[in-house]
């Protein structure tokens, strides 16, 4: 019975980690919905899921990180994307994310899991992935409500009628036969996951 009541999201992050995504959406109970975040549009088009689940990170020119986890990082930090709702001018990459998948990421009666899923070693998924998954995770702790069409719905954590949401991020190590930039990538993707638990 609490089977039921569980739903599942996956965010990929980089090209690596869109194929364990499509395979955890396979494998985890009641049809998860995949989302896939990137700064390459060729990497973006080869995950076959609709053309709205896709989000682009970093602009029209960006073409990847290409292993520098810091360009990765840097289109994230710099992200800003025209507010139509409110006075703000701008929204941040992660208040773009929520603004496009509030629908997706909570629901009023059932508990969501959001997997965000990275590479360590590559440029996209481990410069992205630790920042973006803290980042989800602290507005997911902290936010009182969401929308969903033209209502709102207070998260209720006293008798979780209302479910929040809960962020895990799920990364592997590289293998230690990887390339020197794999390696370094990895230790420095780790090093950034580290800082986030420890800043709690």
């Amino acid at each position: 019975k609490s089977k039921e009541k569980l739903r599942f999201v996956i965010v990929t992050m980089g090209q690596g980690r869109g194929r364990l995504g499509m395979t955890l959406a396979r494998v985890l109970p009641n049809n998860p919905t995949l989302l896939a975040v990137n700064t390459s549009d060729q990497d973006l088009a080869q995950i076959p899921i609709p053309e709205a689940y896709k989000f682009k990170i970093g602009g029209q020119n960006a073409d990847g990180a290409g292993k520098n986890r810091n360009r990765a990082k840097a289109y994230f930090k710099n992200f800003a994307a025209t507010n139509v709702y409110s006075d703000d001018k701008t929204m941040d990459a992660l208040q773009t994310f929520i603004a496009y998948y509030e629908e997706v990421l909570f629901h009023p009666t059932e508990q969501t899991i959001i997997m965000t899923v990275f590479s360590s070693d590559g440029g996209t998924g481990s410069g992205l992935g630790p920042m973006f998954t803290a980042s989800l995770a602290n507005y997911m702790n902290t936010v009182k409500s969401f929308r969903i069409g033209e209502h709102d719905f207070p998260i209720d954590d006293v008798t979780n009628e209302i479910p929040r949401p809960v962020v895990i991020g799920l990364t592997p190590k590289c293998q230690i036969s990887s390339g020197v930039t794999n390696l370094q990538n990895n230790i420095e993707c780790f090093l950034d996951i580290q800082k986030s638990i420890d800043a709690g």
